[in-house]
This record gives C-alpha cells, sequence and structure tokens, in this order.
C-alpha cells in the first residue's frame, strides 16, 4: 500500500491555497472567501444556512463563521432569518456579490484548468471518484459511521 499520498495530497492543498490567494486577491477576496461565494452563486436559489454550507463546503464552523460574516461586512452577503427557526438564518448573495459572479467563475475555471492540464477526462473521472472515496474514508473514520 502506497504511503506517498498524504505528503503529495498536502502538497497539492499547499499549492492550491497560494493560487487561490493570487486568483482571488485582485477582487478584494480570501481563497476561503471566493470559494464560498463560489458555491452559494452556483447554487443560489436553494435556502442554505451556515450548517448545511459547513457540510457542502467541508470547513469547520468557526472558519465558516468568520468567512461568512467577512463577505457580510464586504456587502457580498446578506444573514436573513429562516420563518420557521430563528436559530437560523438564511445566506442570501447580495446584488454585489451577482455582479461578482462571472469574474469568480472565470478565475476558479482558469484554476481547474491549470490543476487539470494534461490529464485525460477519464483520468479525473477516477481521480474524482478516488479522492471523493478518501474523503468519506476519512470523514468515516472521524465520526465513526458511514458517509455517502
Amino acid at each position: 500500500m502506497p504511503t506517498d499520498f498524504i505528503p503529495l495530497l498536502r502538497q497539492l492543498n499547499q499549492y492550491l491555497e497560494q493560487r487561490g490567494r493570487v486568483q482571488m486577491q485582485p477582487l478584494g477576496l480570501s481563497t476561503s472567501e471566493g470559494l464560498t461565494l463560489c458555491y452559494l452563486l452556483r447554487h443560489k436559489g436553494g435556502d442554505l444556512c451556515a450548517a448545511q454550507l459547513h457540510e457542502r463546503l467541508g470547513v469547520s464552523k468557526a472558519a465558516l463563521s468568520a468567512t461568512l460574516k467577512s463577505l457580510c461586512r464586504k456587502g457580498y452577503l446578506e444573514m436573513e432569518v429562516f420563518p420557521d427557526d430563528d436559530r437560523k438564518k438564511r445566506i442570501i448573495p447580495t446584488s454585489k456579490a451577482l455582479e461578482l459572479h462571472r469574474r469568480i467563475d472565470e478565475r476558479m475555471l482558469e484554476h481547474s484548468a491549470k490543476l487539470c492540464r494534461g490529464i485525460p477526462p477519464q483520468d479525473l473521472e477516477v481521480t474524482g471518484h478516488v479522492l471523493d472515496t478518501m474523503l468519506c474514508n476519512l470523514k468515516q473514520t472521524t465520526t465513526g459511521r458511514k458517509t455517502r
């Protein structure tokens, strides 16, 4: 069983973070803010709250909370209480965020294209499946229950 995956994945993560900063800096966003906004803008219309976003993005609740607060301060998001549950807040992109949508998408697509350059589509499909399985394995190990 190869054990070189962890250092490789760690290096990949570090390069993704560095490149993400370069991609988002001209927009005045951090990597986390860009990824969060990108997800919200691609899934607009859904009544998303922080707990759902935490699960879907795979970031800690504390990090997500800080990111959401920053995006609210910058005028990209608004929070609205759910009518049926005042403990949850609906996350709503503002018109300012909607104006930025195309530019964020372009940067994310450019980032992905550079990452996947030279890899055949069938290999990317297998890689996506393998990474998803690894993530599920780690979640299962951490939580003690099966995910999927």
